[in-house]
């Protein structure tokens, strides 16, 4: 469905979607129960009038719905639901985010817009500011995306990496970090580290 790109363009295509408990209708995955996003979600299956022609499955786990999603990709089988990010999903998998209104604080909640983007932030004591203010200046200049971060959690998931093996990995695979985060001598220090 070429021309499926927005949650109001799902009333269009119930059958591409089908329950297989309930042939007369789509089926949308919610949230977990208990989530916030739960509540939008429905609220928002409710809004565009989805009931209609959906229905709404809440499974009762993240690795639930996780793997209900994992297995129709695997099988090469249409999907609509529920998945936030960063995870190693979005990492992994080629998925699609439906459109939605622009996020409104005031529409949030009643599931007529988006879901607001995350930001997040490094805050520090004074303290720390005054014990470590090589790593202070380091963290000022920290940034990455949820691309980024799907990215490291889809390789942490497919290898059994540990940790430390998945960030020497990420640096290696994304070496023009290091110089948008350190200066060009320590940049140095950590690639040299990174090739042993």
């Amino acid at each position: 469905a070429p021309d499926l790109r927005t949650v109001e363009d799902l009333k269009k295509y119930p059958e591409l979607f089908p329950d297989d408990e309930d042939r007369s209708k789509g089926r949308i995955y919610g949230s977990i129960p208990g989530w916030m996003a739960d509540e939008v979600l429905y609220k928002k299956y409710e809004y565009y009038g989805l009931d209609e022609m959906y229905n709404y499955t809440r499974l009762g786990s993240e690795a639930t719905l996780f793997a209900s999603l994992v297995s129709a990709y695997n099988l090469g089988k249409p999907w609509v639901g529920y998945c936030y990010e960063p995870t190693w999903i979005s990492g992994k998998l080629d998925i699609v985010l439906l459109e939605d209104a622009a996020y409104d604080p005031e529409l949030y909640m009643e599931g007529k817009c988006e879901f607001p983007k995350q930001e997040l932030k490094i805050v520090s004591s004074s303290k720390f500011a005054e014990r470590a203010p090589e790593l202070l200046e380091f963290f000022k200049k920290y940034e990455t995306g949820s691309q980024l971060i799907a990215e490291a959690l889809a390789y942490l998931d497919e290898t059994k990496a540990t940790h430390e093996e998945t960030a020497k990995w990420l640096l290696k695979e994304n070496d023009y970090l290091l110089d948008e985060w350190l200066p060009k001598e320590n940049a140095e220090k950590v690639r040299e580290y990174l090739n042993k």
